[in-house]
């Protein structure tokens, strides 16, 4: 970070700084289109821009983001830009790994939310669940990446959190167990705090189902430029703005929680990270080379002279 971002970060601690931030990543394709260059040249720009997000974040202080990458809508795209993602998906969860083994991540759990389980392929199912396990314990930082999803069917995963557990006369979910807070927080792994802001990048309008439940109070603030042309001071700027207009937002009131909703939903998480540890333990073994992010050369060339012009 440049002296100039660092002051810029310590002006943001005046306010009040959003305890979470969801990210919908809008825009890669037309960003690359723009520019004439190929598909994959934007999602490879939009994921390096994610490593530099965790950098933002906790320079920011924001306890959480979460970022909408891949939704279940975008298995319609071609093969061959899907496959492409998924290689990049691998690759983000690898370099998140050498971290934690170099020693620079010690505070910062990452999370993958979405239907991965049941829609990814099993080679990449085994490397989320490895990274997840890694990262499972660390804090008091929380990124999370939303893939396969959408807010529908994370609403729909919680309600099957549950299908093992009805009433034996009924055949019924158990009155408990259809409460508000374990129907917003059975399809997390740890708990996950309402969305104070969220940010869309690429200039559309709409919130693509992402996150309804959790967003239903935020602060929403849509940004013109694609998500490769997102930055540090893009981000502050949204902090700024949020920072004014918070008090015209209502929070959230917090859902009391009873001890017997806790129970419940900590016995639902710990079958389901058994499950994650069984795939974890069939993760292939990775090296600890660095892994290149970057697009080749002669794109980055390409850009930089259109955008001159």
């Amino acid at each position: 970070m440049s002296i100039l971002e660092i002051l810029g970060a310590s002006i943001t601690q005046m306010g009040k700084i959003p305890d979470h931030v969801a990210i919908i990543l809008d825009g890669n394709r037309r960003y690359s289109r723009s520019l004439g260059l190929p598909v994959e040249v934007g999602h490879k720009i939009g994921v390096s821009l994610i490593h530099k997000l965790l950098q933002w974040q906790r320079t920011l202080h924001i306890k959480e983001i979460t970022a909408y990458l891949f939704s279940i809508e975008n298995f319609k795209r071609s093969k061959a830009e899907v496959e492409n993602l998924m290689e990049l998906v691998f690759l983000t969860c690898t370099y998140f790994m050498q971290e934690i083994d170099a020693g620079n991540n010690t505070d910062m759990c990452i999370q993958i939310i979405g239907n991965w389980e049941g829609l990814l392929p099993v080679k990449l199912q085994h490397r989320i669940a490895h990274m997840m396990v890694k990262t499972r314990h660390l804090e008091p930082y929380r990124f999370n990446i939303a893939v396969a999803y959408t807010g529908r069917n994370a609403i729909l995963q919680s309600l099957n959190a549950f299908s093992g557990s009805k009433d034996e006369i009924t055949g019924n979910l158990r009155g408990c167990e259809c409460s508000e807070y374990l129907i917003a927080q059975a399809q997390h792994l740890v708990d996950m705090s309402p969305v104070d802001m969220l940010i869309r990048t690429g200039g559309n309008l709409r919130l693509s189902d992402f996150m309804m439940w959790e967003t239903s109070q935020a602060y929403i603030h849509f940004v013109p430029e694609t998500w490769p042309e997102f930055s540090f001071w893009k981000l502050v700027h949204a902090i700024f703005l949020y920072q004014v207009h918070r008090r015209s937002v209502e929070k959230m009131p917090d859902i009391p929680i009873e001890s017997k909703e806790r129970n419940i939903l900590e016995e639902v998480r710990q079958c389901r990270w058994t499950r994650i540890e069984h795939l974890a333990l069939k993760d292939v073994e990775y090296d600890g080379g660095n892994l290149d992010f970057n697009p080749p050369s002669k794109y980055i060339e390409t850009a930089e002279k259109i955008l001159r012009f």
